[in-house]
């Protein structure tokens, strides 16, 4: 089980120091903007994923008291959406930065 986990901290170290760009002083890249809505898309998916069982599993079990509508978790949603925002600062300060370099 040791071995398994030392792989797979081997394996996703490369993914861990590539977000060290941010905290090296240099947090306006295209990756950065672009790895924030790729997060923000996957914690979106991943609530739906989890409310649709979650809602799945209560008609299987409560046929007679079944949730109605479809939830979304106001804390998702509000997650989602600053990731988004998080990731379009991002981009905007890259296209600044790029100009900034342009113009010196």
């Amino acid at each position: 089980m040791v071995d398994q986990l030392e792989a797979m901290y081997r394996e996703r170290l490369p993914h861990f120091t590539r977000t060290a760009t941010a905290i090296a002083g240099d947090p306006f890249r295209s990756e950065n903007g672009q790895r924030l809505r790729r997060i923000a898309w996957l914690v979106l998916s991943f609530d739906i994923v989890t409310r649709s069982i979650g809602m799945g599993v209560a008609v299987a079990q409560f046929p007679r008291h079944a949730p109605l509508g479809f939830p979304l978790s106001f804390t998702g949603v509000l997650t989602v959406l600053m990731l988004l925002v998080l990731a379009h600062i991002f981009e905007y300060g890259t296209q600044l930065r790029t100009e900034v370099q342009g113009t010196v």
